[in-house]
């Protein structure tokens, strides 16, 4: 899958994740995991329908605290970044 993808399976846009670090990356990656993990359990024959209902809301609370996470990160990360271009202009 290429970065595209990734970032439409995400529901992060392509500039959201201009300057991407491996954090970022790995938490995307077990966001689309978790994701595929979803939308298999509909084929799964040995689950009842209420086991396939808490499964998928277990999962969809994962996927929401990683987003969560991976916002919480990427704000960090841009205030980590203005602080230091302030602290860069200071010096000049």
């Amino acid at each position: 899958m290429n970065i595209t993808g990734i970032h439409q399976a995400s529901g992060l846009s392509p500039a959201a994740g201009s300057k991407q670090d491996s954090h970022e990356l790995t938490i995307q990656k077990q966001i689309i995991s978790l994701q595929e993990k979803v939308r298999g359990i509909a084929y799964d024959s040995e689950m009842s329908s209420e086991e396939k209902s808490d499964e998928k809301k277990a999962l969809q609370d994962k996927i929401q605290n990683l987003n969560s996470e991976l916002k919480q990160y990427q704000a960090q990360k841009k205030q980590e970044e203005i602080q230091k271009r302030q602290e860069e202009a200071m010096k000049k």
